[in-house]
């Protein structure tokens, strides 16, 4: 009873934050299998073209996201007339490359700027991904288009130094002076599109919760973004956010429904030490907060369960280690094996526990990464509370 009061509670806060911090110009979630845009004011709901579909989100939550088919009508028209001028501004999104190419494609733009546009590959290099600012600074994002994953790529214009700063995963990669903002970003007609420019994304390739804000926003609401918070759709999160790791952050899981395998939850863990091993725990409660471990908190409780249990290829074995992006690479010989480096963890439908009960339908279980540290110690990730 005081688990389910404190689960309520905590959904009710994300609710009220997310509505505080609604973009103002765009946010399209694609949660509904379209383009309805949940910005405050916003600039009206999107039009998919033909080229567009919808299907379940790999990388957020209990939603969709949009799936370019290819071909010339890959493009969501938004209707708005750029009018940044040299105010401060925020543009971002989910990217995922597991079903399409990293190659050369356009993402968003607007024609009528003089070419505020943003792209991966060619001017970008390999597996860059980046936005053209128009105002003396183009801002590349190193390693924010690789190919076979996900990634969370946002640039805020701060109009007060001036300059551009880009994030990767919820962790600031690069920032870029802003030498000649001159009347700033403003379009000439209302041309602004999103999954196009004058080449399209590519097909297999998917975008989720694309959002455009009028104010430049801050770190911590950047990282909940990355982790499918502050607006978009999200699982529950507690021990939010994690002691910071050896490279000054926290580490961070997420979740998304739909993986087709086992539970349907895949689960990444991001922004961890490079070189450094973990995997998942499961429990059938949480506290928070929770008891403290070497360099972080164990929040998950009751009967806990470490998916690193099973001979070679078992589903129960989520053992990884993060890359030198920070993101957490499968190992050989577990769950995601396949000859290949994958990503995260496919949760299967059997937990690690006695007996190996099956998750069923309706059920909430409670998740969170436990990681080594440089130098012998070992952290935690925040948790994620999953309702299946």
């Amino acid at each position: 009873m005081k688990h389910a009061y404190f689960g309520m509670l905590l959904a009710s806060v994300l609710c009220t934050a997310a509505s505080a911090q609604a973009p103002e110009i765009i946010q399209f979630t694609f949660d509904a299998g379209d383009a309805t845009n949940t910005a405050v004011p916003g600039v009206g709901n999107g039009t998919p073209l033909s080229g567009v579909s919808f299907a379940p989100s790999q990388v957020c939550s209990s939603g969709q996201s949009a799936v370019s088919t290819g071909g010339t009508s890959v493009q969501i028209d938004t209707g708005w007339q750029v009018d940044l001028g040299t105010s401060d501004w925020s543009v971002g999104m989910h990217l995922d490359f597991t079903g399409g190419s990293n190659g050369f494609q356009y993402y968003f733009g607007s024609s009528s700027t003089g070419g505020f546009r943003c792209f991966s590959a060619g001017a970008a290099g390999v597996d860059g991904i980046m936005l053209r600012t128009l105002m003396g600074g183009d801002v590349t994002i190193p390693g924010g288009a690789p190919a076979g994953v996900t990634t969370h790529v946002v640039w805020v214009h701060d109009s007060t130094v001036p300059e551009v700063r880009g994030y990767l995963n919820g962790v600031l990669a690069v920032t870029v002076p802003q030498t000649t903002p001159g009347s700033g970003v403003n379009g000439t007609a209302a041309d602004f599109i999103v999954m196009n420019y004058t080449t399209n994304m590519l097909v297999g390739t998917a975008m989720d919760d694309f959002r455009f804000y009028r104010r430049a926003i801050s770190a911590a609401e950047v990282a909940a973004w990355a982790n499918c918070g502050g607006g978009g759709s999200s699982i529950p999160t507690f021990c939010d956010p994690a002691n910071n790791n050896s490279t000054g952050v926290p580490t961070s899981i997420s979740g998304s429904m739909g993986s087709g395998v086992g539970s349907g939850l895949h689960l990444e863990a991001r922004q961890g030490p490079a070189g450094q091993f973990g995997y998942f725990l499961v429990g059938t409660s949480f506290s928070d907060p929770g008891i403290p471990i070497s360099g972080g908190t164990l929040c998950v409780s009751g009967g806990i369960g470490r998916f690193n249990v099973g001979g070679n290829g078992s589903q129960l074995n989520s053992i990884g280690v993060f890359n030198a992006a920070g993101t957490l690479e499968n190992m050989v010989g577990t769950a995601l094996s396949t000859g290949a480096l994958a990503t995260g963890f496919d949760v299967p439908a059997m937990l690690p526990f006695a007996g190996s009960p099956a998750i069923v339908a309706g059920s909430t279980w409670y998740f969170q990464l436990w990681h080594q540290e440089a130098g012998g110690q070992s952290n935690f990730s925040q948790g994620l509370a999953v309702t299946f």
